[in-house]
């Protein structure tokens, strides 16, 4: 079936809602963002990978991450892998959306459980049952057989009568490549009739054949040469038998527009309705297993799962009004939680003062595990938490599971701050406190348990983000620290400097000297006189500088290499000015307060909320935000302030 380019059955209109009316409009907060513009953006939002693996799952009531898995990456550009530009499915992509939503609706009908949990007004709780016709013991007598890529087993069978076919394949790896996936094929007459990933050790196949005496091939396909699988038994089975149907004419209509409603994220016309059922009612011819009713959901399934108002989030809004109740709370929860709304929300949107309501709403909605969850994602992609991973130090404390508790301490101490302290940008960079477990709480000087909880740490050497252990460990060189990659990173990350590229020919720094500390080794190459005066003297080595009171773990230290910690330097800030420290406490203070800090952070959670970057016509909004970090406004605040903005409730003029 080609589901993708059809089903766009009253899509050239706005869809009629019965949460969407012109007099229920979201109210315009222009008492707050003044005459802010709203940029334009797409009408269609091409689900990511996770999103469609969420929207799946919820929709059929199952875990989609095997099929999800399978999909070209086909990645969505921008900082936070949110934007929303590339819009357009490559043929490989649509050729994974199919064969997922066929592999998925095929699987309901061959599981009774999962059939009653898609449909429970249809409940048969028999099970399925077989008609076995056919088996390989005679192939496989003497030895398994072995498959290497693109290598095909021949098979003979005698097909008792025309009807759709099951074949169950037993199948083990035995040498496999990273990172490739394995299929099988079943071929008829030289035509491909499934393809299905291996997951597991029992594969199913499914065709329609013809009576008769008929030559099939089983094929393996792999993408590498060492990869070999063992099947060990095929069997052929008649069509799966559920059992009689107790669903009623109105109970399958009421499935019919509940699951469509369900899977485009609205209500739906009634065209669209009867386009739907019709597609429901043509399953019984189209596969003729004899019960229509599970053909109906096999075939319904299968194209919903292909129809583009299910793979795009759809704006229909006219240019320059308030997104509809129910694009909003989808643009909401896809945004915020890479999900689609649950029931409860989208009951939210029939409340008649869901317009006085929408502020109130965000507050609690912001405090959901879901959105708790989306933001921690966000926090990590910022910090580049991956790449704690890589950590390595020579020291003797250090091993790989440390590495692992640096990252739990960064979404530790992001959650206590954000979601129960309620900080602001100004508390990231000041906080008095981390989140910490023995082993973490050990490179502090302090003791801890089992599970991260919080420590106060002392405030003349501790200071918010800057301070903790893995954002200092990660940036290190396994022996010592890096005051260049901190540098480099304090102003790329946290102050969303514009850095040029580093020249192709850098040579490393030579061992260092006796009766040298490490920072005058890198003043002596990079400082003041010197090639890497420009940017080093005066952009990069001043913050790294700043945290040279801490060792290669995050650890604090008054010597280096025998002489006394230096940590004072200068930095020119754009709206202080040059200022000076002598701490790494008093250097996160300046950081604390500066513009930069502030707009930066505000940029990035302002891209996060959006799924894009900010334009020429955010400016104003940003503007804003800005003004009230730096006036202590907490970083939910400031998410609630971009949910609240014209700019995520209205669509843009072309």
């Amino acid at each position: 079936m080609i589901w993708l380019m059809l089903g766009c059955v009253g899509s050239s209109e706005k869809t009629i809602d019965s949460a969407v009316q012109t007099d229920n409009l979201i109210a315009d907060f222009a008492d707050f963002w003044g005459s802010a513009d709203v940029v334009y953006t797409p009408r269609i939002s091409r689900l990511q990978h996770i999103q469609w693996q969420n929207a799946t799952s919820s929709l059929l009531s199952f875990d989609a991450q095997s099929h999800a898995e399978m999909f070209v990456n086909q990645p969505l550009l921008d900082p936070f892998s949110l934007a929303r530009d590339e819009t357009w499915v490559s043929p490989v992509l649509f050729h994974h959306y199919q064969l997922a939503a066929e592999r998925i609706a095929r699987g309901i009908r061959l599981d009774s459980g999962w059939y009653q949990r898609v449909f429970p007004a249809d409940s048969r709780t028999e099970g399925v049952s077989f008609s076995p016709i056919w088996d390989s013991d005679e192939l496989f007598l003497e030895a398994e057989q072995a498959l290497s890529d693109a290598q095909r087993m021949v098979l003979s069978v005698d097909i008792p009568s025309a009807a759709p076919y099951l074949f169950t394949v037993e199948i083990q790896a035995a040498e496999s490549c990273e990172e490739q996936v394995s299929f099988l094929q079943l071929i008829v007459a030289g035509e491909v009739r499934d393809e299905v990933l291996i997951v597991g050790e029992e594969i199913h196949l499914t065709s329609w054949l013809e009576a008769g005496e008929i030559e099939l091939e089983i094929a393996y396909q792999q993408g590498c040469l060492e990869a070999t699988h063992f099947v060990s038994q095929i069997s052929l089975s008649g069509w799966p038998d559920l059992g009689i149907s107790v669903a009623t004419e109105e109970e399958q209509q009421l499935w019919v527009r509940g699951l469509v409603q369900t899977a485009f994220r609205r209500a739906i016309t009634e065209e669209e309705y009867d386009f739907w059922f019709a597609v429901y009612v043509q399953g019984a011819s189209e596969i003729g297993s004899g019960d229509d009713i599970a053909d109906g959901v096999e075939w319904l399934v299968s194209a919903i799962l292909q129809s583009p108002h299910f793979l795009y989030r759809i704006e229909y809004s006219p240019d320059g009004e308030a997104l509809s109740y129910a694009e909003l709370i989808t643009k909401l929860s896809f945004q915020m939680c890479n999900q689609p709304p649950s029931s409860e929300l989208m009951a939210a949107i029939n409340n008649a003062d869901f317009v006085q309501q929408y502020p109130e709403f965000l507050h609690q909605f912001l405090r959901q595990d879901c959105t708790q969850k989306g933001l921690q994602r966000r926090n990590d992609k910022w910090m580049f938490l991956d790449g704690y991973a890589n950590i390595f130090s020579a020291d003797e404390v250090w091993d790989s599971e440390l590495n692992s508790y640096f990252q739990e301490e960064f979404r530790a101490f992001m959650q206590q701050l954000i979601f129960v302290e309620e900080g602001g940008v100004y508390d990231l960079y000041t906080a008095d406190f981390t989140m910490a477990n023995a082993e973490i709480a050990a490179l502090y000087g302090k003791e801890g348990g089992e599970s991260f909880e919080k420590i106060d740490l002392p405030a003349d050497q501790r200071a918010g983000l800057l301070t903790l252990t893995g954002f200092l460990a990660r940036d290190s060189d396994g022996e010592k620290p890096s005051p260049i990659y901190r540098g480099m990173v304090i102003n790329w990350v946290f102050l969303c400097a514009d850095l040029p590229n580093a020249p192709d020919d850098v040579s490393p720094l030579p061992d260092i000297e006796a009766g040298m500390s490490h920072r005058e080794l890198i003043e002596a190459y990079t400082g003041e006189g010197t090639c890497g005066e420009s940017c080093h003297h005066t952009v990069l080595n001043p913050p790294g500088f700043a945290l040279e009171s801490y060792d290669q773990l995050g650890r604090w230290r008054t010597e280096d290499n025998g002489l006394p910690i230096d940590a004072s330097g200068s930095f020119t800030f754009v709206d202080q000015g040059e200022v000076s420290w002598n701490t790494s406490v008093e250097f996160a203070q300046h950081l604390a307060v500066s513009r930069e800090a502030h707009q930066c952070y505000v940029q990035n959670l302002f891209a996060f909320a959006q799924g894009r970057e900010a334009q020429e016509e955010d400016q104003q909004t940003i503007e804003k935000l800005v003004e009230r970090s730096q006036q202590g406004r907490s970083i939910l605040g400031l998410l609630h302030d971009i949910l609240m903005s014209n700019g995520f409730r209205y669509r843009g003029v072309e």
